[in-house]
């Protein structure tokens, strides 16, 4: 896993490149609205892409991880659809509903079932390089689907932003790779050891980013963990810390630059009531000028973080029997979609 980390700009880099070289040039004018179909550590690819896309993209983006598919969609709706490894079964099974719908499909995978349906249909591929688990294929995922968005819509530009990205990461990883004192990712890690992280990011920013944080807690380091949106927990959440108590929880704020006034506040209220409580509270700030770098040097501080994590838990990283048992369990049972 930390020789992967080591890696997330490199696959930066390469994932732009295939999503441009890989993507025809197509008149998109007709398309009304987007869907994105993925779940797990491939559906977290259409929440980074849809918040990138918010305030830039004048079309509906909307993101499904499960069937069955919205009734509006049809033959003017681009749908997009996430599997690393090609097989998973929720995401397989929309695709056949969107094929039956005559939608026009692009197909995010490193291969399986899903790469042989796309090429019997004809359908836009992106294939990207396999052998990794889809959690640790993020910057492959993301970047690839920004090259392949680029390519077919002419208002979008992500170049600047991914060479700022990679340069950042290329810069800080190195640090984050040494388990030392002057590590925040480490020192943070061993602080959480024995508790239950709460990551709170904030809508429109980078709450997409707590999600991601939480997952990687569950997957890497074996951790329960939990996350939550501002403004949304300020109207429910902030009240519920009351019983039972005591529990051992420790928090994290996810920040950027950008924040507005409103939200600046009320982090600061947050912090000072949890605070008071005597539990354990953190701040992660977003670095970079574009919102990718922001969102994505949050990722890769979030990755260190439940890497080192899972190692003072004394887990592997890489190691997911329970989700593996599972699936090999719906199989056997027949489970489909």
């Amino acid at each position: 896993m930390r020789e992967i980390l080591l890696q997330f700009p490199k696959q930066l880099k390469e994932g732009y490149t295939m999503g441009v070289s890989h993507m025809p040039t197509l008149d998109t004018s007709g398309v009304s609205s987007i869907i994105f179909s993925g779940i797990g550590g491939s559906g977290i690819v259409g929440e980074i892409i849809r918040q990138l896309l918010h305030e830039i993209l004048p079309l509906p983006f909307l993101t499904q991880s499960s069937p069955p598919l919205s009734p509006f969609v049809d033959t003017k709706t681009l749908f997009i659809v996430s599997s690393y490894s090609g097989n998973t079964p929720e995401t397989l099974s929309m695709f056949r509903e969107a094929k039956m719908k005559k939608a026009p499909c692009l197909v995010l995978t490193s291969g399986g079932e899903l790469q042989k349906f796309a090429q019997e249909n004809n359908d836009m591929l992106i294939l990207v390089p396999g052998g990794l688990q889809p959690r640790a294929a993020l910057g492959y995922l993301v970047a690839s689907l920004l090259g392949a968005l680029e390519k077919l819509f002419a208002i979008l530009s992500f170049q600047e932003a991914l060479r700022e990205t990679a340069h950042h990461l290329e810069t800080v990883i190195p640090d984050y790779a040494e388990p030392d004192e002057n590590n925040f990712t480490y020192t943070t890690a061993l602080s959480l050891t024995g508790t239950i992280p709460v990551v709170y990011g904030t809508e429109n920013l980078n709450g997409v980013v707590a999600r991601r944080m939480k997952t990687q807690f569950n997957e890497n380091s074996k951790n329960i963990a939990m996350y939550g949106i501002i403004p949304e927990v300020m109207h429910n959440e902030l009240v519920g810390f009351k019983h039972p108590f005591p529990i051992p929880l420790s928090y994290l704020f996810l920040r950027d630059p950008n924040e507005p006034v409103f939200y600046q506040t009320m982090i600061a209220a947050f912090t000072r009531h949890l605070q008071n409580k005597k539990w354990k509270v953190f701040e992660m700030h977003a670095q970079g000028t574009s919102l990718l770098c922001r969102i994505l040097s949050l990722v890769v501080m979030g990755d260190w973080l439940s890497y080192y994590l899972a190692l003072a838990n004394q887990e592997d990283p890489t190691h997911i029997p329970t989700i593996r048992h599972y699936k090999h369990l719906f199989k056997r049972l027949e489970c489909t979609m």
